[in-house]
């Protein structure tokens, strides 16, 4: 066969999955599940097809791999949630002796570079964030790489890990509901966003405030939303801005200081995703998105999936906790009381 021989071909020959024929060629001291006879099939189309092994790294070496860590955020202010991720899932691969390397793809070009570490052999590994490349994860798991996805560009349909954003987003309509919140603004995420979430979100909020009896008094997204939009609610007395993100909620933020104006007491502020809660704006309520809990997790997973403990998982949803400002805490405390 001309080119360079893949896990896929060998397990074709020997009638087994990828993941089998990387754990008998690869990883000798894993624990996949086969049999001997299937080991032999595995070794022997090896041998037929002149398969060659990828060669260990020279030099010391951890007690693991060397994790690839590929960071796929494109929009201008990832870092703070590429900080929490990152720094909780090296920590992890640290304490359980795997090394790490941070490669970034966001672009074609880079993707392709990638593409190209995998066809060396280079990348034994790999855990992605925000990535959504179907050609990446296909030669994956043709080569028998382990990888674990983390919140992609798409929602994977295995070896996921995600925020629980419709969960969040059904704890913020309760809020708002307990909070007396009926007349209500939206600030969608940027024109032009492909993530998941963004379709999601959305949806979830229309379902659930549809049932709460709730009315959408405004719904724009962030590079939309202006000085006119923030007076058309000043004249309707709306009960709550939410916004898709906290650069959403930041946008309405900003367009009321352009007006010389502060957000008004009475008027609930939601941000259905954050990295961690707003210091500098206390009355603004959050939904925390579990970055450094999935950080931790993604580094759990690709550990197992090393050492053979399993081939594949279902995608975990991670639920994300909630932070009251002041806002809608007021409201809450004017509707017990007026109970």
């Amino acid at each position: 066969m001309a080119g360079r021989i893949t896990l896929k071909q060998v397990a074709w020959r020997a009638q087994c999955s990828v993941a089998v024929a990387s754990s008998v060629l690869n990883r000798s001291g894993g624990t996949a599940r086969y049999s001997a006879e299937v080991a032999q099939r595995v070794r022997q189309a090896a041998i037929e097809l002149g398969y060659q092994r990828r060669m260990p790294r020279t030099g010391p070496r951890l007690p693991g791999p060397t994790i690839t860590i590929m960071v796929g955020i494109a929009a201008p202010g990832g870092s703070a949630i590429e900080t929490l991720f990152l720094r909780e899932a090296t920590r992890q691969l640290d304490r359980c002796g795997f090394g790490h390397q941070i490669v970034y793809a966001d672009s074609r070009i880079q993707a392709g570079q990638l593409l190209e570490r995998i066809a060396k052999g280079t990348v034994e590994a790999a855990i992605t964030f925000v990535m959504g490349s179907p050609t990446c994860e296909k030669v994956f798991r043709d080569e028998g790489i382990p990888l674990v996805m983390v919140n992609s560009m798409e929602v994977s349909e295995l070896n996921g890990i995600f925020p629980d954003d419709a969960g969040g987003v059904r704890q913020a309509v309760r809020l708002l509901a307990g909070a007396g919140c009926r007349r209500l603004a939206y600030v969608d995420g940027p024109r032009g966003c492909r993530h998941y979430s963004m379709r999601l979100r959305g949806q979830t909020l229309r379902d659930e405030s549809e049932r709460a009896g709730m009315q959408w008094l405004e719904w724009h997204n962030q590079d939309d939303w202006d000085v006119e939009a923030v007076s058309r609610l000043l004249s309707a007395e709306v009960d709550a801005i939410v916004g898709f993100s906290d650069r959403a909620v930041t946008r309405v933020a900003d367009c009321f200081r352009e007006l010389g104006l502060r957000l008004p007491e009475a008027c609930g502020v939601l941000s259905l995703s954050s990295p961690r809660p707003f210091e500098d704006r206390p009355e603004t309520t959050c939904l925390e998105t579990p970055f450094a809990a999935m950080g931790r997790l993604a580094a759990d997973m690709i550990v197992d999936l090393w050492r053979g403990r399993q081939a594949v998982f279902e995608n975990i949803l991670v639920p994300e906790s909630v932070w009251i400002g002041s806002s809608l805490d007021c409201r809450r405390n004017k509707q017990k009381e007026s109970r």
